[in-house]
């Protein structure tokens, strides 16, 4: 017998559609230890100029340790001919004092340059400051 899937928390959209919301599920995030795509989305999504989202996950993720350090994702919109995609983009450590901090809080920006910006709930004291 095959275990069901049990499921943290899920990304979707609601469209008005005459006079009511439609909602479209996007995206469900899986729960518990050994979540590769991340588990417990946290803070806002973010929007890019191609409809595309992002956000992070306080938990799950490859980086090293049991539960994961989080991670920062994407999420690439559904057509007609295709469901909408999620992509890890960034899997952070949670050992403590590794170098990139874990568990990713908050709303990303993004740069003109295209680069996502963000902050880690834990910081390591092996991180240097950031300097021009």
């Amino acid at each position: 017998m095959k275990a069901a899937r049990r499921v943290a928390e899920t990304a979707f959209m609601l469209q008005p559609k005459g006079g009511k919301w439609k909602e479209t599920l996007l995206y469900d995030f899986c729960a518990g230890q050994q979540c590769p795509n991340g588990w417990s989305p946290e803070g806002e999504l973010l929007v890019d100029a191609s409809g595309n989202l992002f956000g992070t996950t306080l938990l799950g993720g490859t980086g090293a340790g049991d539960l994961g350090g989080g991670t920062v994702y994407e999420i690439t919109p559904g057509t007609k001919d295709r469901n909408a995609a999620e992509h890890v983009l960034y899997s952070f450590c949670s050992i403590e004092n590794c170098a990139d901090g874990q568990q990713p809080t908050g709303a990303l920006i993004m740069n003109a340059q295209g680069a996502l910006l963000g902050l880690p709930k834990m910081q390591s004291e092996k991180r240097a400051p950031y300097s021009n």
